[in-house]
């Protein structure tokens, strides 16, 4: 099956080909297929408990209560996670000294 974990481990063997050729510097583009943007472990998600929402704000200094709706938590949290966070192959390809680019989003326009 095609998903998140399947493309990066293709993209690390890409990666390990780069290594043997002392290929460095490489920009890689990739599209915006949603299994390319997978966050690192132990990223937030809409999908996490409270609790874990709240410690990731205290640990990252935005300001949250845990009086708040986790809808209200996770709206502070996901500017921050978009902004800040960079997903898993892109952390891969730049601690082995590549970049990673998305092409913009297709727009089409209607006839």
């Amino acid at each position: 099956m095609f998903n998140s974990e399947y493309f990066e481990n293709r993209m690390k063997n890409l990666l390990d080909v780069l290594d043997v050729h002392n290929t460095k510097n490489m920009i890689v583009m990739l599209g915006n297929a949603k299994y390319r943007y997978r966050l690192p472990t132990g990223a937030p998600k809409d999908t996490s408990k409270k609790t874990e929402m709240l410690i990731k704000c205290k640990e990252w200094g935005i300001s949250a209560d845990k009086k708040e709706l986790k809808k209200a938590i996770w709206a502070k949290l996901k500017k921050y996670v978009r902004t800040k966070i960079n997903p898993e192959i892109v952390v891969v390809a730049e601690n082995r000294g590549h970049t990673v680019m998305y092409t913009p989003p297709l727009q089409f326009a209607a006839h």
